[in-house]
């Protein structure tokens, strides 16, 4: 069993150059916008067992919450962290809501 995120190289770019006018070529619909939401439909959809995501999602965001202090000891431009910092840290909260709920 596993459960898979988009890879950054898909997302980073969106996030990052937002005034560049890349638009995202996939979506969510309005009824799976918040996390759990999204969890829900996922585990549904796929017929997974949302003990084993939730999991998953935990350990995830037991590695994201210390992403801002990887990106920093790989020498991450200090532009780019804080650039995608809100949405990193709105990402890291929802993992966590997801895993708790």
């Amino acid at each position: 069993r596993s459960t898979r995120l988009s890879p950054m190289y898909d997302i980073a770019p969106m996030k990052f150059f937002k005034s560049e006018h890349i638009v995202s070529l996939t979506t969510w619909d309005d009824r799976n916008r918040e996390m759990k939401q999204r969890i829900n439909w996922v585990c549904q959809e796929f017929k997974l067992d949302k003990e084993n995501v939730k999991s998953d999602l935990k350990d995830l965001w037991n590695k994201a919450k210390n992403l801002e202090n990887l990106l920093k000891e790989n020498k991450v431009p200090p532009d780019f962290i804080e650039r995608a910092k809100e949405d990193r840290e709105n990402a890291i909260l929802q993992l966590k809501k997801a895993w708790e709920n």
